[in-house]
């Protein structure tokens, strides 16, 4: 049943990026990550949500080329189809520059902090969150500084090894934490 991903996949198309805005592809691709080949119902379950809710998505996904049908899971009464990413890592090209690849990619950029802000509000909110030492499970801090050319190539060095850590954290079965990085020139 299960065909195995590419390691990386690059969106090239404003296409893709504008069905990767959505809150709810966006999230579906994130529990992919995560669980790997599912079902609409398994994602529904993982999402907290209702199964017919997520089938249009999971098409629009499957039309752009970013999930693929990858087989058939026989629960207790009629087969599901399943539904895998077709790589480890969705990413975005960097060599691609026009106008409407830009103004897509920009409003996946704000769906990405706008889900941030929500799960930030949310934990915020809730009593049992540790905002200090070893344990701490809720952090924001900004930064606002002057980088030179050798500053910046450290700083993306140090920030690709933080996106490998936490790449290589994928599925432990402990509490699943978000974490959001956010790199933008200030002016």
């Amino acid at each position: 049943m299960e065909r195995r991903r590419k390691k990386r996949h690059a969106m090239t198309t404003a296409a893709e990026l504008r069905v990767v805005r959505s809150v709810i592809c966006h999230r579906i691709i994130a529990v992919m990550e995560r669980t790997g080949p599912c079902s609409v119902g398994k994602l529904a379950h993982a999402m907290h949500r209702r199964a017919d809710g997520l089938y249009f998505h999971v098409r629009k996904l499957v039309e752009i080329g970013l999930v693929r049908h990858v087989g058939h899971h026989r629960p207790a009464t009629r087969p599901e189809a399943v539904y895998d990413l077709v790589a480890d890592h969705i990413v975005v090209d960097p060599n691609v520059r026009t106008p409407g690849f830009l103004r897509a990619l920009a409003a996946m950029y704000a769906t990405s902090i706008r889900v941030a802000a929500e799960r930030t509000r949310a934990a915020a909110l809730q009593t049992g969150n540790v905002r200090a030492g070893r344990g701490r499970s809720l952090m924001v801090k900004r930064f606002q500084v002057s980088l030179g050319a050798d500053a910046l190539a450290e700083l993306n060095e140090r920030l690709d090894e933080l996106s490998d850590f936490l790449r290589a954290q994928e599925n432990t079965g402990e509490r699943l934490y978000s974490v959001s990085l956010l790199l933008t020139p200030a002016g």
